[in-house]
């Protein structure tokens, strides 16, 4: 990637940062009713160090800057949250697609569906590769939330038990795996 493809990127994911910012509050600061939904810069070291670059004009190091987004959607009689953390790569979004995790979700929420939801995120962000990606990962998550029925969401068959308890298990050996370095893992186990 040539300097000035690495400045219009950077430049691209500051302007993309700011409108974000401008949808869900000025100061990135998450809502303290908790009706609403969030929008956190967890790197802001790497946020200034951006647009430092870009004003200077030198994007000789491109900073990874992350995002934390807690998507709300209420229908059918379930009130949905999920926690995302989107990664955006040196590169993003001309050449590179956000990094989705799946950070948590709904208290009791079957495996199935957190999978599917990490799964459908992801795969969304890969077919972004060359368009700002940050609002339609957050559309994308809202929309399946809103796509469950209570029935759906309902661990209620002892496949989902079963399966929530082989993924409690297998969570801490895949971690330890990671640390040590023979992978990473994708999505995390369900918190909050």
């Amino acid at each position: 990637m040539g300097d000035a493809e690495a400045a219009d990127a950077l430049e691209r994911t500051v302007l993309e940062l700011e409108a974000m910012a401008a949808i869900f509050g000025s100061d990135f600061a998450d809502d303290s009713e908790g009706d609403g939904e969030e929008f956190v810069v967890t790197t802001p070291d790497a946020l200034k160090s951006a647009q430092s670059a870009i004003d200077c004009g030198d994007v000789c190091e491109v900073p990874r800057i992350e995002v934390e987004v807690l998507v709300r959607s209420a229908s059918d009689g379930i009130d949905g949250r999920s926690r995302l953390r989107i990664e955006l790569p040196p590169g993003y979004p001309s050449l590179q697609s956000a990094e989705v995790t799946v950070l948590s979700t709904e208290k009791n929420l079957p495996r199935r569906l957190f999978d599917a939801l990490s799964c459908k995120l992801q795969l969304r962000a890969k077919e972004l590769v060359g368009a700002e990606a940050i609002l339609e990962i957050i559309t994308e998550c809202r929309d399946a939330m809103e796509s469950w029925t209570v029935e759906e969401a309902a661990p209620n068959n002892k496949n989902d038990i079963e399966d929530e308890i082989a993924a409690q298990k297998t969570l801490p050996l895949a971690s330890k795996l990671a640390d040590a370095g023979y992978g990473s893992i994708t999505s995390q186990t369900q918190a909050d």
